[in-house]
């Protein structure tokens, strides 16, 4: 086994810029913010579906919420385990598309409203390395700070019979789950799975403090109590969806894995069987 390190981005592109790619595996030592950029780049070199090399975590950042979902560790020996004896899965990929039309993937989900709000204020005033706890004063401030602005919601919902309607809301926030992880251990939409070629869609229709706090005990309960969390959620709206599209006439943030990335308009879709990855066996 050759085994080649780097942090060097034009060394990814480089190795991403050779044949028969599908015999090898990448590493991606870091957080949810490193797996992105591979994919990005991997997006960019134009390498087929089918001959992509295998992607490997070793998890090094503050949330890690792909390689939590697929169980990676923080141990050198049973990552090489993986690479050697792993199971080999396709994931579908979220993708987000914004008013200029630059395309942007995701592997767990993307958000509007109030969590995407804070991201913006955690990334804004950023320095240094940060941690979970960094968020909770800038979730305290946009909480108390927040206003009343709705976005419209449009998407193309998979019903039970197995067909397809377009459903249109306004709400205060929404969640676009490819993964049921979420930061600080929550989840908010349990039943999301990033190889049923479906996403998940979870809307929040109030804005106001009071609801905001509802809300956030109701997904911390759910983690603890289920049936208790699940009825002081009662009004939240989840749907299965394989398209979205978020508007807001006033300036709403969007972020997506953990990252601000910009504000309304965007459009959400699925790419089904995109990712190609070896996961620690189960």
């Amino acid at each position: 086994m050759d085994l080649t390190s780097s942090s060097d981005v034009s060394d990814l592109d480089d190795f991403l810029a050779a044949s028969h790619l599908e015999q090898d595996q990448v590493i991606a030592a870091g957080g949810d913010g490193t797996i992105a950029l591979y994919i990005e780049r991997l997006q960019i070199s134009g390498v087929s579906t089918a001959g992509q090399p295998t992607l490997t975590i070793f998890p090094l950042g503050t949330e890690n919420l792909l390689s939590r979902y697929f169980s990676f560790q923080r141990d050198p020996q049973e990552l090489v385990r993986t690479m050697l004896a792993g199971d080999d899965v396709w994931i579908d990929l979220g993708v987000t598309i914004d008013a200029q039309n630059k395309r942007v993937p995701f592997t767990c989900m993307a958000t509007a409203g109030f969590d995407a709000t804070v991201v913006r204020r955690v990334h804004m005033n950023r320095k240094g390395h940060i941690s979970r706890w960094t968020y909770i004063p800038a979730a305290a401030r946009v909480a108390a700070a927040r206003r009343g602005s709705m976005l419209e919601i449009v998407a193309q919902v998979q019903t039970a019979d197995g067909k397809e309607i377009e459903e249109r809301w306004s709400a205060a926030n929404a969640m676009v789950f490819n993964t049921p992880m979420y930061a600080g251990w929550l989840s908010i939409e349990p039943n999301a799975n990033p190889g049923d070629g479906f996403l998940d869609l979870v809307i929040f229709p109030n804005g106001s403090v009071l609801s905001t706090a509802r809300y956030l005990f109701g997904i911390w309960l759910s983690s603890v109590w289920k049936p208790i969390g699940k009825r002081v959620l009662a009004d939240v709206i989840r749907r299965r969806v394989s398209s979205t599209r978020l508007v807001c006439p006033e300036e709403m943030s969007w972020q997506s894995d953990g990252d601000y990335r910009g504000q309304l308009p965007i459009s959400i879709q699925l790419e089904q069987r995109k990712l190609r990855m070896r996961v620690p066996c189960k």
